[in-house]
């Protein structure tokens, strides 16, 4: 039986700046994994008012590019509703970017989040929350290798990758109700930085690390060989 790749969009305004930076680092991310398997996670991004094909902005790839990373031959993409459909986790810039998903399609509300919301949401899960507790995996040696800025290779199964992904974002689904709200609403959104110093830029990158890097260590440890 053929198992597709678990499938990761991110969701800005333009495509050009927030959503492509998320991308990139989210790939980056995992590709330091070696407990992912070949084909068994793919990112990309797109943006709700984008043009198809416009380069990323500038200072988002000058940014990339500090950071060791190559985001020569990115096209932005306009969102559509196919787009969201065929993700298993959306993450968005802005809360008005989540609503727009899910005006866009309904089915998917179970699975959207603006990227801050999923940090918090998945801020203190352990391994025993995605994967049973005996069979917590070690962290061990592997191999590892990316695709074209979207798909993170190794010798894990896809289907295991696929498991643990779906059961992280089941739990932070039912955290939603439960984990306090930020005080401020805004604190759930990572904030626009074209028109800004490149200093923003640097600034926007940081956050989206940030909220990337608690979720993608959980999934990357959940689906360690022997979990």
């Amino acid at each position: 039986m053929m198992t597709w790749p678990w499938h990761v969009l991110v969701v800005c305004t333009g495509n050009l700046c927030r959503s492509p930076m998320a991308q990139y680092l989210a790939v980056a991310a995992l590709r330091s994994a070696p407990a992912i398997a070949s084909g068994s996670v793919t990112v990309d991004s797109a943006g709700t008012h984008a043009w198809d094909g416009r380069p990323m902005h500038r200072d988002a790839a000058t940014v990339l590019t500090q950071r060791g990373l190559d985001p020569r031959g990115f096209a932005a993409r306009r969102l559509d509703a196919d787009m969201v459909s065929d993700a298993d986790l959306v993450l968005c810039a802005t809360r008005e970017h989540r609503r727009a998903v899910v005006t866009m399609a309904p089915k998917a509300v179970r699975r959207t989040f603006t990227l801050r919301e999923f940090a918090r949401l998945t801020a203190g899960i352990a391994l025993a929350d995605i994967i049973p507790a005996d069979v917590i995996p070690a962290i061990g040696p592997g191999n590892v290798s990316a695709g074209d800025g979207g798909s993170v290779r190794s010798v894990r199964s896809v289907r295991s990758v696929r498991e643990r992904g779906d059961k992280l974002i089941a739990v932070a689904l039912g955290r939603r109700g439960q984990t306090p709200a930020p005080q401020h609403p805004s604190d759930d959104d990572i904030a626009d930085p074209i028109g800004a110093p490149i200093e923003a830029f640097r600034s926007c990158a940081d956050q989206i690390s940030a909220a990337l890097a608690q979720p993608l260590e959980l999934l990357t440890r959940a689906a360690q060989p022997g979990a």
